[in-house]
Parts: C-alpha cells; sequence; structure tokens
C-alpha cells in the first residue's frame, strides 16, 4: 500500500528575520556621514606617489623608497609598516628641527632623508609588506601615500628567468 504524507506546512516567519526600516535607515546615515567626513578630509590632504628603487627587491639589498609631489617645505613625516597606524610607524621625522624619533616598528635598518625618502638597508623577506608616508607640509597640507614593497629570495631570482633547455 501506498502511504501519503500530509503537504509540508508553511514555514512560520521568523520575527529576528524580519527586516525592520529603522536599522536600515540607520545604515544608510552612516555611510552618507562617512562620506561626507571622507570628502571633507579630502580637501586638505592629497597624495604622494612612492617609487621603490631598485624596482625588483631580493633580500639582502639596500632600498630607497622616493617621493614623488609637492616641492612645498616639509614640515614633517612619519613613515609606517603595514597600516597607518600608531603602533605600526616606523619612524617620525621634524624637519624644522631635525629630529627623528623611532617608534614601534623601528628595526634599526631604516633611515630617512630630508626629502622625507626612506632608506632600508640590508632588507630581508619579512620587510615584505605596505609601507606608508603621511607628510605634512608647509599651509598645513597633508600628503599620504602607500606602495607595497615585496623582497625575494635568492631562489627566485636563479629561478626567474630559466635557460631554455639545450637540445642536440
Amino acid at each position: 500500500m501506498l502511504q501519503m504524507f500530509p503537504p509540508p506546512r508553511a514555514a512560520k516567519k521568523s520575527q529576528r528575520c524580519s527586516p525592520s526600516w529603522w536599522p536600515m535607515l540607520l545604515l544608510t546615515a552612516l555611510i552618507l556621514c562617512s562620506t561626507c567626513i571622507t570628502q571633507s578630509q579630502a580637501a586638505d590632504e592629497a597624495k604622494v606617489q612612492i617609487i621603490i628603487d631598485p624596482s625588483h627587491v631580493l633580500a639582502g639589498m639596500d632600498v630607497n623608497l622616493f617621493l614623488k609631489g609637492s616641492t612645498k617645505e616639509i614640515k614633517s613625516c612619519t613613515w609606517y609598516r603595514g597600516h597607518r597606524l600608531k603602533q605600526f610607524a616606523i619612524l617620525t621625522y621634524q624637519a624644522e628641527t631635525r629630529n627623528v624619533t623611532y617608534n614601534e616598528s623601528y628595526t634599526g635598518r631604516e633611515r630617512v632623508q630630508q626629502d622625507c625618502s626612506l632608506y632600508i638597508k640590508n632588507v630581508t623577506i619579512s620587510d615584505t609588506d605596505f609601507y606608508s608616508i603621511r607628510r605634512v607640509l608647509e599651509g598645513g597640507l597633508v600628503e599620504f601615500g602607500t606602495v607595497p614593497l615585496l623582497v625575494r629570495g635568492w631562489w627566485w631570482w636563479n629561478t626567474a628567468d630559466p635557460q631554455p633547455c639545450k637540445t642536440s
């Protein structure tokens, strides 16, 4: 005999899953406010381009992170390894006093130049990261820049351009 199963009951509407209009309104307001704040901050901020020299970096090399950008007088600059947060700051340079403050991410191999370029001696694979700068110029203009630094090991250099196989 064939047994018949009753049709499935309609699922009850969960109170937790039903969308409410006020969280959506709150989220929309938050997005709009953060956009306005970002745009107002951008009025006094500019981007600075960072150029890595040499462009292909191997472990053991010395590297310069040169800055392109405004030629206005520099007031100060801070270099960061990773995020632009205080705990990731490498060093801060005050141009007026030529004072350098070494911060938590300083390894002893970094030096800053008068134009705020960063020199890193004897890079290691663990130096691979994003490097960011916050540079303050005369008139209160603030420039930000970020560049990824990829440090490769010697094995990469040996395998990057393999020689073609010789055939007899």
